[in-house]
């Protein structure tokens, strides 16, 4: 290196000591202000006491956080509490339990810590127990209870199909559920309400994780028909208090074949082969509920001879049979005939229908198989034996009392065997020489009831009676299903019926005022119009009722857990989606305050909106899902430690640099 070079490097590197020095007290002090600052910044400190001593003890435990007091927490936090103790002496041993009030049980137990420290709470009502052991072993405890308040959510619908279907012949079950992270009580609803659908009210709540619960319900419906038949639009809801979910649902009933079913049955047939009564003639009568619903047609008919020769056929337009024996005829013949429908028209199978007719819509068909006994001499069938044997006995209204009877024809013909109760038919058998009959009355049945049985060859026939003298048993709330199987079926008694309810919307609030002085109110249903009106602080003016028509789906001619079909309500005499009311008009009731039914939709969570105070769209705010967090471009702690450095070193940097270029300048070359 050049003397003038080291000469200005030298004097260069004097002049850069005292910048250096600078710049490092410079940036050391930037670096705590921006450090300590961040501390500052973030940093919290509740304060707050509570001195509450146990009398009678040792050693005095005194807790000053958490206070008896309550904290107010957003729903997606961790609710952390300071636990700030102190004692009378030192404590070696420190010790917490946290227990939940409301659900009655120890969130933890025992749990070691070094004071101060922060804790997990539990939603709701908490009580927090400190002890602390001494080095002599002396034992001090103290405890606080305190409240987690939480804002409330909107209840969520769990998953339901957008199609839901039904099959023509039977009932609708579809599970639905709900939950609710407030465990509150929930109510579902279907809109438009009528007597097809329905939902019932929730029939169980289950806690399925720490404070969240779910209620399950179910879409409902009675038989359904050919006249149901078809796509309903509906609304399906939860509500709690103040919040609400919906959904759009398509119910569809699916059309089926059904089987084609007899009037009556043919039964067994005896004519003459000489002389008068040689003619056999009847209509095979049979319908079918596809075509007589659509007026399609008639159904076709066949008939075939199982026994012997075939005598005759049927008209297969019209199921007409019209022959005349003669002597040349006479024995005893087995016939089978059929009557076959079309199956649906193209035009009405639905695309589902696999899900309810694995016939897919294709023909079906009904037999019956008769005997037709063509004799010179008709004798008349006896009953040979029976069973019980004594005529007249006793038994208990919910036995299941065995009847049977043996017969003989001496033209060799098979009897029909018809069975009644106190002349009420409950049993048809056929084919048989051997037929049976089971029978229970029920609970709730008593005294003297006859059992009938009539043997026939279709001209001459046979009978015996039972008399029963029936003891009464007492019926259960629910009554067992009684009766049951006999040569052919039978049986009787009380069927179990499952009885659900479906109501309508409730009509539009009326003056309870008037309601009584028009006779609509009588005196106890008034007065407790008018006790609700009052726990509700409803006056005189505004106090209302309204009313609701309930059914029975299941048809099972009880009241055992009927809905109540009158309520008081909040009477105005005007109602709109405006008055700030949740009440009913034009012909449907409002799901929360001025909204759903007869007003525009409800704010939910799912509807694709920013509203009912979200804090974005279906998150934060009422919602149980939490919005995302959007993460600030330098909100990251590890950017602020490398980069600020960086950018001060890179300028003493290009400060040296360039004060280096200058200086060579000034001082020229040697």
């Amino acid at each position: 290196m050049k003397c003038k070079d080291f000469l200005i490097f030298k004097i260069y590197l004097d002049n850069m000591e005292k910048r250096i020095i600078f710049f490092s007290a410079f940036f050391v002090l930037i670096c705590i202000l921006f450090f300590g600052g961040y501390s500052l910044i973030t940093g919290k400190s509740v304060f707050g006491s509570i001195s509450l001593g146990v009398l009678n003890s040792a050693v005095v435990i005194n807790i000053s956080s958490p206070e008896n007091t309550t904290y107010n927490f957003d729903k997606f936090d961790i609710f952390l509490i300071n636990l700030n103790v102190s004692a009378s002496s030192a404590i070696d041993s420190w010790q917490f339990s946290l227990y939940d009030i409301r659900h009655d049980l120890f969130a933890y137990r025992n749990i070691t810590f070094i004071p101060n420290t922060t804790f997990q709470a539990v939603r709701w009502s908490n009580r927090i127990i400190v002890q602390g052991n001494d080095s002599i072993s002396r034992l001090g405890t103290n405890e606080v209870e305190f409240f987690v308040n939480v804002s409330d959510s909107s209840p969520v619908l769990g998953f339901i199909d957008n199609n839901v279907f039904a099959c023509e012949g039977q009932s609708l079950d579809y599970s639905i559920n709900a939950t609710d992270v407030d465990e509150d009580s929930l109510e579902f609803n279907i809109e438009p309400s009528n007597v097809i659908f329905s939902v019932a009210r929730p029939y169980s709540s289950q806690t399925i994780s720490p404070y969240l619960t779910i209620s399950k319900s179910e879409i409902f419906s009675g038989l359904l028909g050919k006249n149901e038949i078809g796509s309903y639009l509906r609304n399906i809801s939860v509500k709690d208090n103040l919040y609400i979910d919906r959904k759009n649902v398509n119910l569809t009933v699916i059309e089926i074949n059904n089987n084609p079913s007899f009037n009556a049955n043919i039964g067994v047939q005896t004519i003459w082969g000489s002389g008068e009564n040689r003619t056999f003639y009847k209509f095979i009568n049979a319908t079918d509920s596809v075509y007589e619903l659509a007026n399609y047609g008639n159904l076709s008919y066949n008939l075939s001879f199982l026994s012997g020769n075939q005598l005759f056929n049927v008209n297969s337009s019209t199921g007409e049979i019209n022959f005349t024996a003669n002597s040349s005829n006479i024995g005893v013949y087995l016939i089978n005939t059929c009557a076959i429908d079309k199956g649906l028209p193209q035009n009405r199978i639905h695309s589902n229908i696999s899900f309810c007719d694995s016939g897919l819509g294709n023909n079906k068909s009904v037999c019956e198989t008769f005997q037709l006994t063509i004799t010179n001499q008709n004798r008349q069938p006896r009953i040979v034996s029976y069973y019980p044997i004594n005529l007249t006995f006793t038994a208990s209204g919910t036995d299941n009392i065995f009847f049977n009877v043996s017969e003989y024809d001496p033209d060799g013909t098979i009897p029909d065997t018809y069975w009644y109760v106190d002349d009420s038919f409950k049993e048809y058998d056929n084919l048989s020489l051997y037929d049976t009959f089971v029978y229970s009355f029920g609970c709730g049945v008593s005294g003297v009831h006859r059992v009938k049985v009539v043997t026939t060859d279709g001209v001459l026939n046979d009978s015996l009676q039972w008399n029963v003298s029936v003891q009464d048993v007492l019926c259960p709330s629910e009554p067992t299903s009684g009766g049951g199987g006999g040569g052919g079926g039978g049986g009787g008694g009380k069927p179990l019926c499952l009885v659900k309810w479906a109501c309508n919307d409730w009509f539009q609030c009326q003056s309870a005022v008037t309601g009584l002085s028009s006779g609509f109110l009588i005196g106890d249903i008034y007065r407790q119009v008018q006790s609700n009106c009052t726990l509700n602080s409803w006056n005189e003016s505004v106090c209302g009722y309204q009313e609701r028509f309930c059914n029975d789906v299941g048809n099972c001619n009880k009241t055992i857990g009927k809905p109540f079909g009158v309520q008081s309500c909040y009477f105005t005499e005007n109602p709109s989606c405006e008055d700030n009311i949740k009440n009913c008009h034009d012909n449907s009731c409002e799901f929360l305050v001025d909204c759903g039914g007869p007003c525009g939709a409800c704010p939910t969570c799912s509807d694709g909106k920013q509203n009912q105070g979200e804090e974005g769209i279906d998150c934060g705010g009422p919602c149980p899902t939490q919005c995302p967090v959007e993460k600030p471009k330098t909100n990251n702690r590890l950017t602020y430690y490398f980069l600020i450095p960086v950018i001060l070193l890179v300028a003493v940097l290009i400060i040296v640099y360039y004060r280096y270029r200058r200086l060579r300048k000034e001082r020229g070359s040697y």
